[in-house]
């Protein structure tokens, strides 16, 4: 048996309410860009505001797959979840990553009139 490789490392996050395409776009883009020889997988399910159906997304390094939209979902649950693999990235620049999707979320929830 192969030890497993201290330099990889993985974090994931749920979101509870669907993802502004720009935000999503930019988040993807950037941990491409930035770290893309370095990510071993990203994979989801992910809803868009203003979609209805969400779609599965995947990629290793630079490569991805077209989304495949669920065209068979049912139900209310407009949860996101997605995971990120990575090599030499710690845990907390992963989970700093995906924040910038939190973060995005939160900031327009807190500025909404009530």
């Amino acid at each position: 048996t192969t030890p497993h490789d201290a330099r990889i490392g993985s974090a994931s996050i749920v979101l509870d309410t669907p993802i502004p395409s720009v935000a999503f776009d930019l988040w993807l883009d950037t941990l491409i860009m930035l770290r893309g020889p370095d990510i071993l997988r990203v994979k989801g399910i992910v809803h868009l505001e203003g979609v209805e159906t969400p779609f599965v997304f995947h990629g290793v390094q630079h490569l991805f797959d077209p989304p495949v939209p669920l065209n068979g979902w049912t139900g209310d649950d407009h949860t996101s979840r997605i995971v990120v693999i990575a090599r030499d990235m710690t845990n907390a620049e992963l989970v700093y990553s995906l924040d910038m999707l939190r973060a995005r979320q939160s900031a327009e929830t807190e500025n909404q009139p009530v």
